[in-house]
Order: structure tokens, then sequence, then C-alpha cells
């Protein structure tokens, strides 16, 4: 909407806003440069119709703090948060690389490649866990490849934690939570779309378990759904025990939900 468009030229805070890179469920996300050290970043400010809710105001200056203080080489760090008026905005590190799901799309992916990303993605996770953040909407699109400057990538975890700012209050879910669901519900838990406001870092570990399966199969476990070893001839068999314990629906399902 044009209601959170930024002109390029735009400086907040000190950090230059560039040319638009795409558009998402929570906003816009530019091109930027930090004048002060003459390095890019990207900036990302929050849409219109979120910064209109007073309580949303409320969850950005309260999360706000506790998502900049994550800092892990697999999660996208941000800079800077704060606001201009009506543009809330996020600046975070640049990642000039492309999504994961670019990378699946294309199938050129090893087996050691994809090994090795699962893992620092998995480290990702577990970190951000570990300081009581929870990402919500984990999905291939949600994971850029940074170059690690040897030929290979570095996954980093963009957007960790910005979902729960959309999350203040029950009524406040029932206006957002579509937001998360369009396009990405093959990823969410079974309790999630029951209640995409009452989740915790068990729903992460089955959308992870989701991504994981697509990058060792290209395929994504709907229904009925074998086991990784048996779509894809070449995956150890022991892989398949840490994928399908992921995907367990029981023991993420709160009680009176089975």
């Amino acid at each position: 909407t044009a209601g959170n468009d930024v002109k390029q030229g735009t400086v907040l805070h000190g950090f230059e806003v560039g040319s638009g890179v795409g558009k998402g469920a929570m906003g816009t996300v530019y091109r930027g440069k930090q004048l002060s050290l003459e390095r890019p970043v990207a900036v990302k400010v929050m849409s219109a119709d979120l910064v209109s809710q007073p309580e949303f105001i409320l969850r950005f200056k309260r999360e706000a703090a506790a998502l900049a203080s994550l800092s892990h080489n697999n999660v996208v760090r941000i800079i800077e948060q704060g606001n201009v008026g009506d543009h809330w905005f996020f600046v975070m590190e640049f990642v000039d690389g492309p999504t994961m799901r670019r990378q699946l799309s294309q199938r050129t992916l090893r087996m050691s490649q994809a090994l090795g990303l699962a893992a620092q993605i998995g480290r990702g996770r577990d970190y951000a866990h570990s300081k009581g953040v929870v990402h919500r909407d984990l999905k291939p699109e949600n994971v850029l490849l940074a170059d690690d400057g040897h030929g290979g990538w570095v996954p980093k975890i963009v957007d960790f934690g910005l979902a729960d700012i959309l999350y203040s209050d029950r009524s406040f879910v029932n206006l957002t939570g579509s937001r998360i669901s369009m396009g990405t519900v093959n990823y969410m838990a079974p309790e999630q779309r029951q209640d995409a406001g009452r989740v915790d870092q068990r729903a992460d570990v089955y959308s992870y378990g989701v991504l994981l399966y697509e990058m060792f199969t290209g395929e994504l476990p709907l229904g009925r759904y074998d086991e990784p070893s048996k779509r894809n001839k070449a995956l150890d068999r022991r892989l398949d025990t840490v994928i399908m314990r992921a995907l367990e629906k029981d023991g993420l399902l709160e009680k009176g939900e089975k």
C-alpha cells in the first residue's frame, strides 16, 4: 500500500533508504546505507495498517530490544529500530544472496551442502529459542543464503521474532492472524493452524521438520507421507528419525486438542 512507502533518499535515524527489495506480510524491505559507516543494510518499514494499531506500537517497543539483542551467525542481525513519524522500522544486516526457496527451486543442492545448511539453520533456531524468541513463520522464504567466501553459503534466518510483534492480545490476533498463515500453512504446526496466537518453540521445530523434508526430498510432507529416505535413496536413514520426530503431531497439540 502507498501508506507505508518511503521515498528513495529518505534518511531514518542515520540510515538512507534506497530501492525497494520486496513487500511481505508485515511491511516493505528496502536496500539502505548506514551513513556513518558507509555500509549496506536492509530497512524493513512496517505496514501502515499495523502501525495504526496502538497495541502494535506497544508490542513493537517492548519486543524490539529483545530481537536486537540476538547475535548469531545464522540469524539476520537487527542493527537499529525505531520510528520517524508514522514510519516504524527495523534496520537489519544486508544479506546479498538468494533465499532458500530460490535455491530449492533450482534443485542444485548437493547432499553435503544440504546437510551443512540444515545443521546451521538448526543452530540459529536453537540459539533464538534459548533467548526466548519464537519465529512462528519458519519457511524457505525466510532463510537467506550469504556467500561464505569459499564457494558455499551461510544460511541466515530472517524475521526471527517479528511475527511475535503482531500478537499483543487475542483481539489483535483476529486482525493479523491471516498475515502469517497466507501461503505458509504447509509449514505450520497443527496447533498453530488452530490458534495462531498461542504457540511456543515446538511450532518452530515442526516448521523446521517440514523445511528439512523439502530440502532432502523436494516434496512437502502432506497427508500420508513416506520417510524421507524412501523418497531420496541417497539419504542416510538416521536422518529419518530426526525429521519424522520433528514432524510428530501428537507431541505438539495441547491437551483437549488431539
